[in-house]
């Protein structure tokens, strides 16, 4: 029977983890500064919105190009995110995985000495 995963297969599963892990904190770093770039622009925008009430400021604000692009920058960041633990967890249960069943091999060739 083929094995799920060889030995090498989880060392460059590992390997490819420890290249990637600053890509990790890079992209939870952008997807949590692109949601406070979206409050900033919002509040930049309400002071230079036409003199009117507070509930048609915010909401001129949210409709200005300006705005709408920090939305879709945080949404590309919050989905970069959500990809690399994605990855993370797959990887982490290809791993869990081949522990699982070197364990069981283990196991089994103490069994049959």
């Amino acid at each position: 029977m083929k094995p799920l995963l060889t030995e090498q297969q989880v060392e460059a599963l590992f390997d490819w983890m420890n290249a990637h892990s600053e890509e990790f904190g890079l992209a939870r770093g952008r997807a949590i500064r692109t949601k406070y770039r979206i409050d900033i622009v919002e509040s930049k925008l309400v002071l230079d919105a036409p003199e009117t009430t507070d509930a048609r400021r915010k909401a001129w604000a949210r409709t200005q190009e300006e705005y709408e692009q920090a939305c879709n920058d945080h949404a590309d960041a919050e989905a970069a995110w959500e990809n690399m633990k994605e990855i993370s967890k797959k990887f982490g249960l290809m791993s869990e995985a081949w522990r699982t069943i070197s364990a069981n091999d283990r196991g089994i060739m103490r069994a049959v000495r």
